[in-house]
């Protein structure tokens, strides 16, 4: 069955939003397309990045993940869970390297975005 959508723009929602968290199953880069505005005013973006899904549910290029965040003034990092949590900023060779690891192992990984002011 469909499942109805909106863009998060179409909400006309102005105020500051201090966290986004995206678990769209692959939609990602539908999801930030359809939120530029609200993406003007959010300081934190987090999400699973799974390019496989990406590619297999909307045979978007998982790689505008990484330029619609940038156009957005985010900084990416990647989380990796071990006694803490470790943020290693990602540019975009790094970003397309890891990209390139997990559509060959089928993995994801978790990405947080920093509103650089």
């Amino acid at each position: 069955s469909m499942v109805k959508t909106i863009k998060l723009d179409s909400l006309n929602y102005e105020k500051p939003v201090n966290l986004l968290k995206l678990d769209v199953q692959g939609n990602e880069v539908r999801v930030l397309k359809g939120s530029h505005k609200v993406l003007i005013n959010t300081k934190y973006v987090i999400f699973e990045y799974c390019p496989n899904m990406i590619v297999k549910r909307t045979k978007e290029n998982p790689l505008l993940v990484f330029e619609i965040l940038s156009k957005n003034n985010f900084n990416l990092y990647l989380i990796k869970n071990e006694r803490f949590i470790k943020l290693n900023k990602l540019d975009k060779n790094e970003f397309e390297k890891l990209t390139y690891e997990l559509l060959m192992n089928g993995s994801y990984a978790h990405i947080l975005a920093i509103k650089n002011y």
